[in-house]
């Protein structure tokens, strides 16, 4: 978090563990079968990051994904997990 950042006064944040999760209003449990959980430790498990800083859903292709931010060594890396499949799905 940098200063002047902000969240929506109706974003939940939570932490799950040292992750931060962010619960976007637009976001529909119901369209999500893979938890916040789940979609990091695919994303650590995978081999793609070794630590997460971030976990959200976002739109992409008329769907939520799970976007996870984390490092591996010293470079920032974005994971996509599919909220119904748990796959990893992009990386960037």
């Amino acid at each position: 978090v940098e200063i002047g950042f902000f969240f929506f006064s109706a974003t939940k944040v939570e932490f799950l563990g040292k992750t931060i999760h962010t619960t976007p209003t637009d976001e529909k449990a119901e369209n999500i079968k893979v938890n916040a959980q789940t979609a990091i430790d695919t994303a650590i498990n995978s081999g793609y990051i070794t630590s997460a800083l971030s976990v959200k859903t976002v739109p992409r292709e008329d769907k939520r994904i799970w976007q996870i931010v984390g490092t591996k060594g010293t470079v920032s890396i974005t994971v996509y997990v599919d909220v119904t499949t748990g796959k990893v799905v992009s990386v960037q």
